[in-house]
């Protein structure tokens, strides 16, 4: 969807109404296919999943004070690159948590000094491509600062915040987040994708699902979905060589749309998504369930996949997980365990 900011001044008004030019606008609008008038209280009914936009106060050139073919402010850059978007979200989140913790008082002061911390422009703001590292680095200690903000928080003896299962629109995005928080991992799961998009090991206060999508002027490759975690694909037998090569270069089916949740259980600590789409030249109806289970130690992830059409399906179903690990030591260890048999099979 598209929308139109219109600065109007009190004497246009006046000549636009003794006119009847508003009267033939709204005509004009009724009789096309591809306008809808509508008002934000019944447009947010209606539609569930939204993009952010950083929207000018007018579309007039004398209202904008930045150049609008590239990003120039702060806002705009947060709403248009994902892993700032992401970030934000975070230090938000962890602003919270701190601005409601009420026991000790020199513990809270110094959970506020690791969050400011967090906050400097650097971590969220991408001056220019050719300090990508800078960048990345400049993230890394930002998610860093923010694990070591919320652990002083979660870890007070007067607090009962160690162990943190829920679900809400956590980065304002029109669709639920889930996230999981215990002593030793914190692991949120986004609709988008049915990704899990940050694991943060508390050990070491660090994420490592922090990766930064690559674009083709400096990578040579675009990436057009969020390279994160317990991403699904399913190839066409012709393209699965593209795809060991570089999961971007294959067509993106599941990564692109959005999940449903069928069932999230508290207790269990379990989530379980569903995904419907069309697959390959026959458009042949595919569905795909999976099931989060969040243990103490580790994550396990269940699919069953089923091919909803009249005809047989050959296809290669994988799983592409991106890590973010920067140094290698005997801390940092994360295994991929496959459980139970891998079978190839027509379905």
């Amino acid at each position: 969807d598209s929308f139109i900011s219109i600065a109007v001044s009190p004497s246009q008004l006046a000549e636009l109404v003794k006119t009847s030019w508003l009267e033939k606008f709204l005509n004009l609008c009724n009789e096309s296919e591809n306008i809808e008038i509508t008002v934000p209280q019944a447009y947010l009914k209606t539609n569930t999943v939204f993009e952010k936009q950083y929207i000018y106060p007018a579309t007039s050139s004398k209202f904008v004070p930045y150049d609008t073919k590239s990003i120039n402010s702060i806002r705009e850059f947060l709403y248009e690159k994902p892993q700032a978007q992401s970030l934000y979200a975070r230090m938000m989140y962890v602003n919270s948590q701190i601005m409601q913790y009420r026991g000790d008082s020199s513990r809270k002061k110094t959970a506020k000094q690791y969050l400011w911390q967090a906050q400097g422009q650097s971590a969220y703001f991408l001056l220019d491509d050719e300090y990508i590292k800078d960048y990345f680095n400049a993230k890394e200690e930002a998610y860093r600062h923010l694990l070591m903000a919320e652990k002083m928080v979660r870890e007070a003896p007067d607090t009962s915040i160690n162990e943190i299962v829920t679900s809400f629109d956590y980065d304002m995005d029109g669709k639920k987040e889930y996230l999981f928080l215990n002593a030793e991992f914190n692991a949120f799961i986004s609709l988008s994708g049915g990704i899990l998009y940050e694991l943060d090991l508390l050990i070491n206060n660090k994420n490592y699902c922090n990766t930064i999508l690559r674009n083709k002027a400096n990578d040579g490759v675009q990436d057009f979905y969020q390279k994160k975690m317990f991403v699904d694909h399913l190839i066409e037998e012709e393209e699965f060589k593209k795809y060991l090569v570089d999961a971007s270069q294959s067509s993106a089916v599941f990564p692109l749309i959005n999940y449903t949740e069928t069932k999230f259980d508290v207790h269990k600590k379990e989530l379980y998504l569903q995904a419907q789409v069309l697959f390959g030249l026959f458009q042949q109806p595919v569905s795909l369930r999976k099931i989060y289970a969040i243990k103490e130690n580790g994550i396990s992830v269940q699919y069953i996949i089923k091919n909803e059409g009249p005809l047989q399906l050959k296809a290669k179903f994988a799983i592409e997980s991106n890590l973010s690990i920067t140094q290698l030591n005997d801390t940092q260890n994360i295994d991929l365990v496959v459980l139970g048999n891998v079978n190839k099979i027509d379905c």
